[in-house]
């Protein structure tokens, strides 16, 4: 699913498939709260990248395949998950060890 262009948009993590890290590079085009979470195959919430105020602007967050707790997730597929005003996007994730 990929938000209206004019609100802004979540670009495809790369490299994908990764390990360890991957980027999750994203564009908000209006002033707003963000927030970019990773989740399972299952829909339980892996860890939270960002939440917070974000001006209009390109951004870039690296994950680094952990979990909140800062544990090694396992190998498999992720969302990554961006709301922000007028914006809900989501992206497939393949972590391979």
């Amino acid at each position: 699913m990929q938000g209206a262009m004019n609100t802004g948009v979540l670009l495809q993590n790369y490299p994908n498939p990764f390990n360890p890290t991957t980027t999750i590079e994203y564009t908000i085009k209006n002033r707003g709260w963000v927030t970019l979470s990773i989740y399972n195959v299952i829909g339980e919430h892996v860890t939270k990248l960002t939440d917070r105020l974000h001006a209009p602007g390109n951004y870039s967050v690296i994950w680094n395949g952990t979990d909140t707790d800062g544990n090694k997730a396992k190998s498999g597929i992720y969302f990554c998950r961006i709301r922000a005003d007028g914006l809900e996007a989501c992206r497939k994730l393949s972590l391979v060890k």
